[in-house]
């Protein structure tokens, strides 16, 4: 039962989280849109969803037998918490578009009480759900599916903006408040039997096994995803966040009941749970920049190897290692006097020797490079010993040119 208990806590997708994903200028480029769609449903619909196998697991400890628990469990909590609160969300936010539509018409609402709409919806369902009994997570999110149903609503205060803000305060928001409720002294084997290896081990092994296989064997039964690459970025991004601690916390306080004498389920459920937040934090925020870095190494190691491959063998101080003074002129183009390695076949032609002067030049001397005011004639006897890159080393003698 502990096993169900922590894997509802932390199964669902932290939609909070998940934003940060779905949304800017990576999402925009790299991910399609229908696989951020299907992520954003599939974490607003798990965060409210895990309510059914977390009570699952908490009337299987409460009572006696597990007739008597799946009972009540089916009654109050899958009818009550679920049914009933999409139902709530479902009238809620159907009854708050078409009064704001209607507002919006008759001018009875501003463009900055518009944009605050939302936030103020949000609170309302959360406060009438409450009072009900009901799963108000789930509600909200039944809300605001119904309120953008026919998407006015999003291309109304689309460029606004006002949505990413809101993403980026509860983001910045939630980090700052894991990071003051983690109980880290726990992590450092603080109880007997749960030490920070095992909790590295496990929270490797759940990141790895909760979710991505499953989507994967699924691929072809999901209409949203049509590539393995895209059924690979959807089973990996599955964040565990601010909805993980919450049902954590809930669960917790339930165990406080006198009914509930499985201590060692009260022992070990909140280090766990945040090990495993702490763990999804880190491994797919670092996620996206190591991709970027990744993706940047075969553009760097080109640009390189094509830079080494311009280079000249023997370089010196200036660019390419020539100092513009050092050059002499064959035929009109500018070379390098102490170029080691020039050498041409033994009868070579003046075209020969200007073709050859000709890509040398055009691989060593940059455009940019000033005249050399003091130039020599090129006299065979200067050629001998030299080698040019298409040829080996031969001496020219005494033939001239």
């Amino acid at each position: 039962m502990l096993s169900l208990l922590i894997a509802s806590c932390v199964a669902p997708t932290d939609p909070v989280l998940a934003n940060s994903i779905v949304r800017g200028k990576f999402a925009e480029a790299k991910v399609p849109q229908h696989v951020r769609n299907i992520i954003s449903a599939e974490s607003g619909a798990n965060d409210g969803l895990g309510y059914p196998y977390l009570y699952l697991a908490l009337y299987l400890l409460k009572y006696a037998t597990a007739k008597e628990a799946l009972t009540r469990w089916f009654v109050a909590v899958v009818l009550w918490e679920v049914l009933m609160s999409m139902v709530f969300g479902a009238a809620i936010g159907w009854a708050a578009r078409k009064l704001l539509q209607f507002a919006r018409k008759q001018g009875w609402i501003d463009h900055d009480s518009f944009l605050s709409f939302a936030i103020s919806l949000t609170l309302l369902t959360l406060g009438l759900v409450s009072l009900v009994g009901s799963d108000d997570i789930l509600a909200c999110f039944v809300a605001g599916n119904t309120l953008t149903w026919d998407d006015w609503f999003r291309e109304e205060t689309k460029e606004a903006h006002f949505q990413d803000v809101l993403d980026t305060l509860f983001n910045f928001t939630f980090f700052i408040y894991l990071g003051a409720i983690i109980p880290w002294n726990e992590f450092t084997g603080g109880m007997d039997t749960l030490t920070t290896g095992r909790l590295v081990v496990s929270a490797v092994l759940i990141l790895l096994f909760r979710r991505l296989p499953m989507v994967l064997a699924v691929t072809k039964l999901t209409p949203a995803i049509e590539t393995f690459r895209e059924s690979l970025f959807a089973g990996w991004f599955g964040p565990i966040g601010v909805g993980a601690v919450f049902y954590a916390m809930v669960a917790y306080n339930e165990l406080q009941d006198t009914m509930l004498a499985d201590l060692r389920a009260k022992e070990f459920l909140l280090p766990i749970v945040y090990s495993l937040v702490t763990a999804s934090v880190i491994v797919h925020g670092i996620t996206i920049p190591l991709y970027h870095i990744v993706s940047a190494v075969p553009n760097a190691t080109f640009a390189v190897s094509e830079y080494l491959s311009r280079t000249p063998s023997q370089p010196s101080p200036r660019l390419f290692g020539f100092s513009p003074r050092s050059l002499t002129e064959i035929g009109g183009l500018r070379l390098p006097a102490n170029a080691s390695g020039l050498s041409l076949p033994r009868h070579a032609t003046a075209i020969t020797v200007r073709q050859h002067a000709r890509h040398l030049a055009d691989d060593i001397v940059p455009s940019s490079c000033p005249p050399d005011p003091v130039h020599t004639p090129l006299q065979a006897s200067g050629l001998q010993h030299k080698v040019l890159p298409s040829y080996g080393s031969v001496d020219t003698g005494n033939d001239g040119i």
